[in-house]
């Protein structure tokens, strides 16, 4: 064969060689390059499950804490004043949650005795009760705050920071602080107004940034505490005493709290349970109760002849929000009735607040219990139940 052929064919051969090893080198190559992608796939997936982070946060809330005279005369220890032993059968629900309110519904001033309705003047030790007992913010602005005037409404306050409780809704003077709480990784903003003031108005005069009325700019508050926090809610004290539905007044404000970017309403004043709304605006979740009614108190229908005065609401709220979620958001509620149950226990007249499900048929206390308690539970809470669930009232 002549050397030209066989030195072409040789270069062929080796070109050949040379093509079959850059194409294993390829292939194996793009083997391993699939295998980075997808092994960097799933290192992306995991990076994203452990940076998508849930929380949360459960609030209780009660409406209004009435420490009337009887009350207090069954509170007395000496020289001193113990409510604890009131709130025994719920206090394991109160002190569950991650952040407990209610109402105080009076005011407190060692310089003057105390009082009784119309105004309303309470032992030091009822805030540190509450305390005890697990609450940890209480609204002060209501009709009753100015009951002892002005030195009372500060003296309040004092008292009840001085136990280590918040209070929202009065001032000790113009340098006002939101109360904003952060808890689980989210923070919350409370504000609270009262719709009166029992005509005592002028007591404030030229002074009323001290209380915290639906006069004031309300909607320029909420707006301002919302670009602050992750959820916003209100503490209104407003419609009649003893309606058992929220009036034209209530779902007016109600509209306008919730325009300036509130999330949660949850009202007093009418001392007794009052209808609740749940719904969406602009796909937020929004919710309202009217009125959680008396959390403790000593009315009861025989002494002042309205229906359900011994009635409140323990309201159950879970709050939550993903990392990354711009807002908190409602993820779930639940209403439990509650009964204020006068009580005599070692020949004193005593008081406990228990859930009106264990006072049912089937509930921990229904077999201890007389046929007259047990058909009064079960009136109380089927009452409660239609009152709340009433769905009419915005469209009236």
């Amino acid at each position: 064969m002549p050397r030209r052929v066989w030195k072409t064919l040789g270069i062929f051969l080796v070109l050949l060689f040379l093509c079959s090893c850059t194409f294993d080198s390829l292939r194996t190559s793009d083997k391993n390059l699939g295998h980075e992608l997808k092994k960097g796939s799933l290192k992306e997936e995991e990076i994203k499950k452990e940076e998508v982070q849930k929380f949360e946060i459960n609030i209780l809330a009660m409406g209004d804490m009435i420490f009337h005279r009887p009350l207090n005369a069954a509170a007395k220890i000496e020289d001193s004043y113990d409510y604890t032993p009131f709130f025994a059968y719920i206090k394991d629900d109160i002190e569950g949650a991650d952040f407990a309110l209610a109402n105080f519904e009076g005011s407190i001033n060692s310089e003057r005795p105390m009082g009784k309705f119309p105004l309303f003047n309470f032992p030091k030790e009822s805030p540190q009760s509450l305390k005890n007992v697990g609450f940890d913010l209480l609204s002060t602005s209501n009709n009753h705050c100015l009951d002892t005037g002005v030195e009372g409404l500060k003296e309040t306050i004092r008292t009840i920071n001085a136990c280590g409780l918040k209070s929202v809704g009065t001032y000790l003077n113009d340098k006002r602080v939101d109360k904003i709480i952060e808890v689980n990784g989210i923070k919350i903003g409370f504000l609270a107004y009262t719709d009166l003031l029992n005509g005592m108005d002028s007591l404030i005069s030229g002074q009323e940034f001290l209380v915290d009325t639906f006069k004031r700019d309300f909607e320029g508050d909420i707006k301002k505490l919302r670009e602050r926090t992750d959820f916003v809610i209100v503490m209104p004290h407003w419609g009649n005493e003893y309606q058992y539905i929220g009036n034209q007044r209530q779902r007016e404000l109600k509209d306008k709290i919730f325009g300036a970017g509130a999330d949660i309403i949850l009202g007093s004043h009418p001392h007794v349970v009052q209808n609740y709304e749940d719904y969406y605006i602009n796909g937020e979740r929004k919710f309202v109760i009217y009125s959680m009614g008396n959390a403790l108190s000593n009315q009861r229908e025989e002494i002042i002849g309205k229906k359900a005065v011994d009635t409140g609401l323990i309201v159950k709220i879970k709050i939550s929000k993903s990392s990354g979620d711009e807002r908190a958001k409602l993820e779930s509620f639940e209403l439990i009735p509650s009964l204020v149950r006068k009580e005599r226990i070692y020949e004193k007249d005593t008081y406990r607040i228990y859930k009106l499900k264990d006072l049912l048929e089937g509930g921990k206390f229904f077999e201890s219990l007389d046929d007259n308690t047990k058909n009064l539970a079960r009136d109380r809470y089927e009452f409660v139940e239609k009152t709340i669930n009433y769905k009419e009232a915005a469209n009236e």
